[in-house]
């Protein structure tokens, strides 16, 4: 029996999470023996060239195009394209909404859902999603997720790792932070000149501090990397990420007492702070050029602590592969279900909250971090989580329930 042709669909979030599903959601398929067609739009196509992901179909948008036009190009996009069943990496039902139309299964994945649904041509159009023959939505540990009358197919899950990469991550868990830091200053030789006394990690992307990424501001703008805004942050969703990462910075400058290696996830990121880091003596910033999923997960490692803005998002998933426990700071708040995720995390003893404008944040940072044994306690209990998750909330084992893997 021939298996199914799956359209992976993607480019309609923010953010680097969504580019990396679908990496890993294509990895894993193939290795199943699965035909994948991978669509995408073309102000989105860098994150997939980044994870060097082959797109087969590319639809071409500007910041200028109505929703009705968007709808139209991923229409048109498909028109001549066969598959079995699509898989839409994202919450908005552009791409879906040819599924639904032609009456062809498909699945969203996303790790939160819509607070408000309206009817076409708007990004969460209700039909789309009642629809739906499945809504994945990924996290790393078994939260207890919003009702929602309009998708009664909720499944709570884990990320779309490919079995390969969870069991090399594996191995990385009881390693020590020296051996990784030996990995990362090959990488980055200029490290080794910043006698540092705290490596951290800042989980959160560039797309949620860039104040082009919002419009007007977007509109004909394209960035000193060639890539054009996709406007999918608000204002008022950028205006307190920005504000973090600049506080965090002058923080770690003014109050915390040693000297400070800040890893920051893009090289935009950098670029951003760079007016604020210039102005420290003590605190010096790295970033890659483009993400690279074997060392991401190894530098997260290596860090005497990782940040992290969300608590569905992949990097705290990844954390939780490799044990690695880590400081939550919610930003934005009141955005994909974060604060009540945390809050259930935070409970279930898996999560350290720090609020992203506690005035007292180093403070709690250097408490948190010197405390070994409740450091130890909480890596424990994340890899029990992570473990747990996964044999019992997996993302395939839903999904293969709606695709037949035969």
């Amino acid at each position: 029996m021939n298996k199914p042709t799956v359209l992976l669909a993607s480019g309609f979030v923010d953010g680097r999470g969504g580019s990396k599903m679908c990496s890993w959601f294509y990895d894993e398929m193939t290795a199943r023996g699965f035909p994948v067609i991978v669509a995408t739009n073309s102000m989105y196509k860098y994150k997939l060239n980044e994870l060097r992901l082959k797109t087969d179909i590319t639809i071409n948008l500007n910041p200028f195009d109505s929703k009705e036009e968007i709808y139209r190009k991923c229409e048109q996009g498909l028109k001549d394209v066969k598959f079995d069943i699509m898989v839409s990496m994202g919450w908005r039902t552009y791409w879906p909404y040819v599924a639904y139309k032609r009456k062809t299964p498909y699945i969203m994945v996303d790790g939160g859902i819509p607070i408000h649904y309206d009817s076409y041509p708007a990004p969460f159009i209700k039909e789309v999603y009642a629809n739906s023959k499945l809504f994945l939505m990924t996290t790393w540990f078994n939260w207890k997720a919003p009702k929602n009358e309009i998708l009664p197919n909720i499944k709570v899950v884990t990320q779309p790792y490919p079995y390969k990469r969870v069991k090399e991550m594996r191995k990385v868990r009881n390693k020590p932070k020296e051996y990784f830091r030996k990995i990362i200053a090959e990488k980055y030789p200029d490290i080794e000149d910043h006698e540092y006394d705290l490596m951290v990690y800042l989980n959160l992307s560039d797309a949620y501090i860039d104040p082009f990424n919002f419009g007007p501001n977007n509109i004909g703008y394209t960035d000193p990397w060639g890539h054009q805004m996709a406007d999918y942050m608000a204002q008022n969703e950028i205006e307190p990420s920005l504000f973090f990462l600049f506080k965090l910075i002058a923080a770690f400058e003014t109050n915390y007492p040693g000297k400070v290696l800040l890893y920051l996830m893009q090289q935009k990121t950098k670029f951003i702070s760079d007016p604020i880091t210039k102005m420290c003596k003590k605190v010096k910033t790295i970033a890659a050029n483009g993400l690279d999923l074997t060392l991401d997960p190894l530098i997260k490692k290596a860090a005497d602590v990782n940040i992290c803005r969300a608590t569905n998002c992949d990097n705290q998933a990844d954390l939780s592969l490799i044990g690695e426990p880590a400081i939550t700071s919610v930003v934005p708040r009141n955005y994909m279900d974060e604060d009540n995720a945390a809050q259930q995390a935070e409970k279930m003893g898996i999560c350290f909250q720090i609020p992203y404008d506690d005035p007292n944040y180093m403070d709690k940072l250097q408490h948190y971090v010197n405390d070994k044994q409740n450091f130890q306690n909480i890596s424990q209990k994340t890899t029990q989580v992570f473990e747990d998750f996964w044999k019992n909330n997996n993302f395939w084992t839903e999904l293969f329930k709606i695709i037949p893997n035969k």
